[in-house]
Parts: C-alpha cells; sequence; structure tokens
C-alpha cells in the first residue's frame, strides 16, 4: 500500500481495519501510524495485543520497545526484553535488540554483556565485533575496541568499514598515524566513500602531511557527495 499524506494514510488505514477487523499486517501499520503520531499509549497496546497473537512475529516487539523509549520509558523496554530472554535464552535478535536499546541509554556495561553472548552462541559474527567494538569506543575502553575491529578485519579483510572503525578508534585515542594508515588501506578498498575521504584528508593535514593531497582528497568527498 502507498501512504501518502498523513491523513491520507489514516483514512485508507481506517478503510483496511473495517473491512479485515484484527489483519495483523493493517494493526502493525495502525501501531506504526500511532508511533509517528506519538500517540503512545495507542501504539503500545496496538503492539502488546500482536505480540501475544504473533509470538513467533519479531515486528511487534521491536515496535513496542521503540514505543517505550520514544516515550521515555527506556527501562520498561530493558526489563521487557529481559523477561523476553529469561524465557528464549537463545534468541539472538532479541538479545541484538536490548543491546542496541542499552546502548541508547548509556548503560554500555550490559550492551557488551549481550554482544559478548551473541559472540559466544556465533564466534564469526562480523556485525557482533563491530557493535562491540563501538560500545567498547564509547565506553572509552580503546584497547578493546581495537581489539574487536582486528577481529573484524581477520573475519572480513576485504570491506571498508571494519578498517575504517579501527582507523576511528585509533585516531581517538591519540595513535594517528596508526589510524591514516588504516583509513588509507580503507579507502583502496572503497575509493569512492566520501567519509573515508574525509578522515584520510583530516589525518593527513592533522600528522603534518601533505596538506596538497588532503585538499584534493576533500575536493574529491564534496563531488562524491554531490553526485
Amino acid at each position: 500500500m502507498h501512504l501518502g499524506s498523513s491523513t491520507q494514510a489514516h483514512t485508507e488505514l481506517a478503510v483496511l481495519d473495517k473491512a479485515s477487523p484484527g489483519d495483523p499486517e493493517v494493526q502493525l501499520q495502525l501501531a506504526a501510524m500511532d508511533l509517528h503520531d506519538k500517540k503512545f499509549r495507542n501504539a503500545e497496546g496496538r503492539f502488546r495485543t500482536l505480540l501475544q497473537t504473533r509470538p513467533g512475529d519479531g515486528r511487534p516487539l521491536a515496535g513496542l520497545v521503540e514505543t517505550l523509549v520514544a516515550d521515555n520509558r527506556t527501562g520498561q523496554a530493558i526489563s521487557l526484553l529481559q523477561d523476553v530472554l529469561k524465557r528464549a535464552p537463545n534468541a539472538i535478535a532479541v538479545r541484538g535488540l536490548l543491546a542496541r536499546t542499552a546502548v541508547q541509554s548509556g548503560k554500555f556495561d550490559l550492551a557488551i554483556e549481550q554482544y559478548q553472548q551473541i559472540l559466544s552462541a556465533s564466534p564469526n559474527s562480523l556485525q557482533a565485533d563491530l557493535d562491540l567494538g563501538n560500545v567498547f569506543q564509547l565506553k572509552r575502553d580503546y584497547p578493546s575496541a581495537v581489539s574487536c575491529f582486528q577481529k573484524a578485519i581477520a573475519l572480513a579483510p576485504n570491506a571498508a568499514t571494519p578498517w575504517a572503525l579501527l582507523g576511528g578508534v585509533l585516531s581517538e585515542s591519540g595513535r594517528k598515524a596508526e589510524a591514516l594508515e588504516n583509513f588509507r588501506h580503507a579507502l583502496k578498498l572503497e575509493p569512492g566513500n566520501s567519509t573515508i575521504l574525509n578522515d584520510v584528508a583530516y589525518l593527513i593535514a592533522d600528522t603534518g602531511g601533505d596538506l596538497d593531497e588532503a585538499l584534493n582528497l576533500a575536493q574529491k568527498a564534496r563531488q562524491t557527495d554531490a553526485n
């Protein structure tokens, strides 16, 4: 269904709801619309009902968590997810949702615990290593962040993102020359990435490198964004 304006969307969903009362897909869209309109209690009610009637569908739980966070009830969202994990400790998607919610609320240790459990179950999860490294960096535990990003590089040596993230944490921790090396490698893997172009340009200037090269890279980044 194509939804235009908010008013049009409400009208179309109301028609569908009347034609198919209780249809889960319609109810999901109504709940999402309530969330968009900041009708948090309405959205919560719909998501909770869907959570009961469709326990195998992860969308109602994710929507309910998003609603609680948007309504400044992050603590309730975390408790809800922890309760779900008590009943289903192997639910990796739920554990990831808990980790992301914990990061939003500044509960870095809780997030780290979740990502470590995900990696215990899936040791070669590239995304979990990247996410865990990001949390360690937010906590300013730079050695642990570096270790996570190095592991991610070992898992995906031809992906630019782990190299760039390693460059970022090295730069933040004051290891500028090493950071530049990693950003340069990331740029070789993704020559048209404007963010990495800017990172390389900044570090060249910051480490006393060739300013003409830095300027050329910054200009290329602007041209890439313009296109």
